[in-house]
Formats: C-alpha cells, sequence, structure tokens
C-alpha cells in the first residue's frame, strides 16, 4: 500500500491497513449519528486569502474533533510495516485475532495480518471516510471494516486476542471524560480471553491541552478531567497487568507502547 506523502508537522502538532467482505459484519452499517466526511476544500481548502495558518489549523481541528486525520501516516514514519509494531514482539500477534480501535486509514490493520502473522482483524473507525480508504487498500486479507462509534454502550466488541488502542486515548478521553475511558478499560477486560493482551500508545497530557486550545468544543471537558495519561493505576484497577512499556520518540511524538495483559 502506498505510503502518503510525508510532512514535517503533523495535524496533532500543529496540534495528529482482511476473507470476510467489508460489509459482512451487521454493526459494519453505517449510523445516522455518525459524522459523514466533511468537504474540507470548502472547509479549510477554500479559506479566505490572507487567512492566518493557525485559523486554518483550528478550522481542521474542529473538522477531524475526533483525530480522523486524513492523510494521517504520511505524519509518521515512513516503514513498512510500522515502526511501532516493528518494536512488539511478533509473538503478540503471530496466529492472533487482532482488534484495531480507531485504524484510521487501516494501515497497522494490514499490516499486522501481512507482516506478523496475525489470522484476521478488525479496523473500527468512527469516519466514514477511512473506513472507506481502508476497504479500497485491501486485497483478500482476512479482515472486517467497521464503521461504528465503539464507545457506544451497544457496539459489540466480540472476541479478539489482542486490542490495538493506538494514538486515540486522547481523543476517546477528550469526549467521554474519566468515567468514559474508566467503562472502556472495563469493558476491554471483560471481553479479551485470559492471557488476551491490550496494546497502548497514550498521547501526552501536554497534547490535550494543544488539542482544547485549538477547539473550543473540547475546552469544557478538558478542564473536568481529573486522570492522565498513561493510565497506569485505571488500568491496573480493572485487573490489568503491565507486560512491558517500549519508550519511543518518533518525528516531534514521545509516546510509550504500552503492552497490558489480562491474567491467566
Amino acid at each position: 500500500m502506498a505510503a502518503p506523502t510525508a510532512s514535517s508537522t503533523s495535524p496533532e502538532q500543529a496540534t495528529a491497513s482482511p476473507t470476510i467482505p467489508s460489509s459482512a459484519s451487521p454493526s459494519a452499517s453505517p449510523s445516522p449519528a455518525l459524522p459523514t466526511p466533511p468537504d474540507l476544500a470548502n472547509t479549510v481548502g477554500d479559506a479566505p486569502a490572507g487567512l492566518s495558518n493557525t485559523a486554518i489549523d483550528r478550522a481542521r481541528h474542529r473538522v477531524h474533533e475526533h483525530g480522523n486525520y486524513y492523510g494521517y501516516y504520511g505524519f509518521r514514519t515512513q516503514t513498512v510495516p510500522d515502526a511501532r509494531l516493528s518494536l512488539l514482539p511478533r509473538e503478540l500477534f503471530q496466529g492472533n485475532r487482532i482488534l484495531d480501535l480507531g485504524c484510521n486509514a487501516g494501515k497497522l490493520t494490514l499490516e499486522v495480518l501481512n507482516h506478523l502473522g496475525a489470522t484476521r482483524s478488525r479496523g473500527v473507525d468512527i469516519d466514514a471516510h477511512l473506513i472507506s480508504q481502508a476497504e479500497a487498500a485491501t486485497n483478500g486479507e482476512q479482515v472486517e471494516w467497521v464503521l461504528a462509534d465503539f464507545m457506544e454502550e451497544s457496539y459489540e466488541f466480540g472476541e479478539w486476542d489482542v486490542i490495538m488502542l493506538l494514538s486515540i486515548t486522547k481523543w476517546l478521553h477528550l469526549h467521554h471524560g474519566d468515567e468514559g475511558m474508566r467503562k472502556l478499560f472495563r469493558r476491554l477486560f471483560e471481553v479479551l480471553p485470559k492471557g488476551g493482551v491490550l496494546l497502548v500508545e497514550p498521547q501526552e497530557r501536554e497534547n490535550y491541552a494543544s488539542a482544547a486550545r485549538k477547539n473550543k468544543n473540547l475546552r469544557p471537558a478538558y478542564k473536568l478531567i481529573q486522570m492522565w495519561p498513561p493510565f497506569e493505576e485505571e488500568l491496573k484497577a480493572v485487573g490489568f497487568t503491565l507486560e512491558n512499556c517500549i519508550e519511543r520518540e518518533e518525528g516531534g511524538f514521545s509516546r510509550p507502547l504500552m503492552i497490558w495483559r489480562k491474567p491467566l
């Protein structure tokens, strides 16, 4: 799959891819409540002449308020498989079923199948355009693409050996608050089998302030937050055990890869 053209600054810093048919899952049906792909040309590209970069950046953040950036992988190190996956033990994926929450255009969702030996994967995202891009990139892999808000209690996670939450926790937190994150951690612990793994790449606390500053709609929730990444106390409280924490930096990002396991 061709990588998007790289840029020196990510939207987050400027603030932040199987043989199941993509339409096979009942939960893959688009929900009227989900956001539809915005017309970026009208929202940002056709901005009045002289509009500042700051104003354009803030408009982008309002359009992509869930972190559902288009061309996101172009802002990360261009490697196949993704640099984050290359740092993780292959045995986490080999022969396992992988759930990628907040999958964007599905690059990692596909790479765990094509490069790391996973047997099946599902990518879930709230953005219809990104799910469409993921479907277009699929070439016979055992993958399922689902357009859904997995934070809704009605969402059914299914059975998976490994669940990935990579660079998505900030957006979930800003939209659903502390209690929303605690509920998510409890639900993920419940759906994983004994010995199952939750992979978390938490965004930095400092990055929250940037997002709230650039999107005023996020400010009320930001002011109420009391728990902060990397959520060690909260994840341990629901029963997870921290198996490994890989500290890393990448193009201005400074986010650990945390391997949390449900005890046997």
